[in-house]
């Protein structure tokens, strides 16, 4: 049997530790109130409003010129008037089917709507995420 040469042993790196310097007290939450009822909007009694009427009249002109755009852009596209009433975001399938079914607009101009509604952005992800290929 030979003789095996000795493994070195590395000690480890020195560590440092600072002597007398106490751990860092946790700090108690500060407690939050909840508002007081008559601060609390949308509840009764007074149904203070959750925005301020510059914020709603703000979302209000964005929405009209989204909406606007949509009817505009469906227009465009020469849908016949009866797909035109449907040119709108707070439409039912119970309006769309109503129209489909009395021939006031065809399943031809489906894909012109949808192109429309989505302003020309592919959002397969969320119709799947929503389940909308489920219910038809």
């Amino acid at each position: 049997m030979g003789i095996r040469p000795s493994a070195a042993v590395i000690s480890p790196e020195p560590s440092f530790t600072f002597a007398n310097r106490p751990a860092p007290m946790p700090q108690p939450p500060v407690p939050r109130l909840p508002p007081a009822p008559s601060q609390q909007c949308g509840v009764a009694p007074n149904f203070r409003p959750c925005v301020s009427s510059q914020q709603a009249s703000h979302v209000n002109r964005l929405m009209q010129h989204v909406v606007s755009a949509l009817l505009e852009c469906c227009r465009r596209k020469n849908l016949p008037p009866g797909c035109l009433a449907l040119c709108r975001y707070d439409i039912t399938q119970a309006e769309v089917r109503s129209a489909m079914d009395r021939g006031l607009c065809g399943i031809f101009s489906v894909a012109p709507y949808l192109e429309c509604a989505s302003q020309g952005k592919d959002n397969t992800e969320c119709c799947r995420h929503k389940g909308v290929v489920a219910k038809t």
